[in-house]
């Protein structure tokens, strides 16, 4: 007996797919609405309103490890845990207490750029939130005992991170590569000797260099509004200055291209090396390779991100493999030895690395060099030969991952306080789905020939790297493309 399936007419049509609204128009349409102002004092208010009932307010300073020194590398990821730890007015308890009958919940991060604290909170609770955060960060207890805590715990995470987080460390020591010698070569995490030396002069020195008027932002995303917003701004923030008590940190400006070759402020540079940590102790090989990559206001930034997501990432979680999509995908997996590798485009407001991470058995440095030819063969087709069809799969793969990052009011608010950091302005969500989708073939050609196409690279591997591709053939497959 033979099945008989429904037609698919029952249930749509190709004419009714084609009056489906395309992803500009339904983000065009949601009626969102982002809003930047800026206090007499330089201070920065930036909203986003989605009418969502909940929202996420907090304050984002132009202030990561990259204002740090050799010194006092951990400042400001010690700085985020006093925080936690309450001011002068509350102390933890009260803190902590306060917000749990709001049933709101404190959140932190630092990076290399910035470094951000932020509540989730009912609307109905903004003004509260705000006045907690402001006495939070403006009136902090710089106590030796609570310095001293916070020491401790800053030496546990950077030790658990030296061990469990081998990604990070790898990713650590190609910064400390590729930019050596500038701000951004220092990790966030700090160094057990810096760390050490930290005394209650030095952070409360740190504390009062970052928190300057004209290098912080209050975002608040979801059901809020902007004036009201300013309001509490200008009510908690407007008495703040920008005079520094001693050298002026070494801040990047915010920078706008108006071309296409990179503009590259004083102390900042990318050097070609190479760093390689021999450990029988990890049972893999971990690596990294990178060239100098572009900062987030350069006109190629969003073709760069086009071709990062062409080569994509595959581990053997993945349910593809030789029948996955892409290419470079179904060649990396039929390597035995492989287990994940990843294309990253990393990108700072005046600089970035764009490169793979690679994780292998490291038995054979010629199964090793099978797989990242493979990755450059990738890139060499990005360069030379990638199609108007690949490019738009590339972009469908961008634009979910992006939007996908974006669903809450917390991931919104992180984005759209970095932007304002970094360039000044936000880009609504439907102009930026429409810078995606005009990237063509043409643009990530000639993007990723101007920036990957015969560059210097940086190094950083760490396990059993014996077996790793050694610098020169590395290097010497960064050229062989237009032979």
């Amino acid at each position: 007996m033979l099945l008989k399936f429904p037609s698919i007419h029952r249930f749509c049509s190709i004419r009714s797919l084609t009056q489906l609204p395309n992803s500009y128009e339904v983000l065009r349409d949601r009626g969102d609405t982002a809003e930047l102002s800026q206090l007499k004092n330089g201070f920065r208010v930036a909203s986003y309103a989605n009418g969502r009932p909940t929202v996420t307010v907090g304050v984002w300073l132009n202030a990561g490890s990259r204002i740090e020194t050799n010194e006092n590398n951990g400042s400001a990821s010690l700085f985020e845990g006093l925080l936690h730890k309450g001011s002068a007015k509350r102390n933890s308890v009260q803190l902590q207490t306060e917000l749990a009958k709001l049933g709101a919940r404190l959140r932190s991060f630092t990076t290399r750029e910035h470094s951000a604290f932020f509540v989730e909170c009912l609307k109905s609770d903004t003004d509260k939130v705000v006045e907690l955060l402001a006495d939070a960060l403006l009136n902090q207890n710089f106590d030796a005992s609570k310095i001293e805590e916070q020491r401790a715990v800053a030496l546990d995470r950077l030790h658990k991170a030296e061990k469990g987080d081998i990604r990070g460390s790898v990713l650590d020591n190609l910064h400390a590569t590729a930019f050596q010698g500038t701000p951004l070569r220092l990790s966030p995490l700090g160094t057990t000797k810096a760390l050490n030396s930290l005394t209650k002069e030095s952070v409360s020195e740190f504390a009062d260099d970052i928190l300057k008027a004209s290098g912080m932002v209050l975002t608040a995303v979801g059901g809020v509004d902007h004036e009201k917003m300013s309001d509490l701004a200008e009510k908690h923030f407007g008495h703040l200055g920008n005079s520094y008590n001693r050298k002026v940190p070494p801040h990047v400006a915010s920078v706008n291209n108006i071309g296409h070759e990179q503009i590259r402020p004083k102390g900042y540079r990318f050097t070609a090396g190479e760093f390689l940590y021999r450990d029988d102790n990890y049972p893999l090989m971990h690596g990294a390779i990178a060239v100098e990559g572009i900062g987030r206001n350069h006109l190629d930034y969003i073709a760069m991100l086009v071709a990062n997501a062409y080569v994509g990432t595959w581990d053997r979680s993945f349910a593809a493999s030789l029948n996955a999509p892409k290419s470079t995908v179904q060649k990396m997996c039929a390597n035995d030895d492989l287990i994940g590798f990843e294309n990253f485009n990393i990108s700072y407001d005046i600089t970035g690395l764009f490169g793979f991470y690679i994780v292998m058995k490291g038995h054979s440095d010629e199964v090793t060099g099978e797989a990242t030819r493979a990755v450059l063969h990738a890139w060499k087709h990005l360069a030379m030969g990638i199609t108007d069809e690949e490019v738009d799969a590339a972009k469908n793969a961008l634009k979910a991952r992006l939007f996908l990052g974006l669903e809450n009011n917390s991931q919104i608010a992180t984005h759209i306080a970095s932007e304002v950091l970094s360039s000044g302005r936000i880009t609504p969500f439907d102009q930026l789905e429409r810078r995606i989708h005009f990237i063509n073939a043409n643009s990530v050609r000639e993007a990723v020939s101007r920036h990957v196409y015969d560059r210097e690279i940086a190094v950083a591997a760490i396990g059993r790297i014996e077996a790793f591709t050694s610098y020169f053939e590395l290097r010497y497959g960064m050229s062989w493309w237009r032979l």
